[in-house]
């Protein structure tokens, strides 16, 4: 529970900070999201280690419709949906290092538990 409280702390922050520049979701959300995928992963109890592969993506895809809503004008369903979409597809490369990040890092903790 905390290591995904810390990545949706971590990717809360680099959102707020790349919003208030008006970049939308950028480069120090991409820092601190892939971070904390490595850091929730590293830092999970041995028990839940699928909790920070499976997070990843549901974090990432909140903070971009939170960031979409922050930012889409008008807000009207469709120019919701079709920046929700957009961003989706923009952050993919980002979503994917993170996830790999942390599937890498369960994996090694996974097989040094097992020795």
């Amino acid at each position: 529970m905390l290591a995904v409280l810390l990545l949706l702390g971590l990717s809360a922050v680099g959102g707020v900070i790349d919003l208030s520049l008006g970049n939308g979701l950028d480069v120090a959300y991409a820092i601190l999201f892939v971070g904390g995928c490595g850091l929730a992963a590293a830092g999970v109890d041995r028990r839940h280690l699928l909790v920070p592969v499976v997070a990843p993506p549901l974090v990432l895809g909140g903070t971009v419709v939170v960031a979409t809503l922050a930012n889409t004008s008008p807000l009207t369903l469709v120019n919701v949906a079709a920046d929700v979409f957009i961003r989706l597809l923009e952050a993919a490369p980002v979503l994917f290092g993170g996830t790999a990040l942390a599937a890498a890092i369960v994996l090694v903790r996974r097989v040094s538990q097992r020795r």
